[in-house]
């Protein structure tokens, strides 16, 4: 069990490494940031495939590489395809999640947010396998380290 002083103050930022953003460290601010690992991908894919395309009310969260580059429709079901224009456009084919903008044969937008994504998990709606929270261990580690610092301080 971990206590923190209710005085002391600290932020951490926690960024995904396709984000092209400089992390900033100041121990004397209380400010820590990290960017996840592996370089290039976001948070998401510290999970498996499975668990990413888990439906949440008929909505998921989509894979760029399901869908063809040029005609952008899915590649094993043809009645879905990448719309919105240009925030789309570039993710076809690619390791890159697909939030918004995918619709069915209905024009209905059948993509799920990260944000209701992050909730689902948070809510235990989506089964997350002991492997891929393995795959979080650095971050947890990196929190339980700039924990340390602040009681080191108190």
């Amino acid at each position: 069990s971990i206590e923190i002083n209710q005085n002391s103050k600290i932020r951490i930022g926690i960024f995904d490494s396709d984000n092209i953003i400089k992390t900033l460290n100041s121990k004397n601010k209380g400010i820590y940031s990290l960017k996840i690992s592996p370089e290039g991908i976001s948070t998401e894919f510290l999970l498996s495939d499975l668990e990413i395309k888990t439906e949440i009310k008929s909505k998921r969260l989509y894979i760029g590489f399901e869908f063809d580059e040029r005609s952008l429709r899915h590649k094993t079901e043809q009645h879905i395809n990448i719309g919105n224009g240009s925030a789309n456009i570039n993710k076809a084919g690619k390791k890159i999640i697909v939030e918004h903008g995918v619709f069915n044969s209905s024009n209905e937008n059948i993509g799920l947010s990260k944000e209701n994504f992050a909730n689902a998990v948070f809510k235990n709606k989506i089964s997350i396998s002991p492997e891929s929270w393995e795959n979080f261990r650095h971050i947890f580690e990196f929190l339980v380290s700039k924990i340390q610092i602040l009681q080191a301080k108190s």
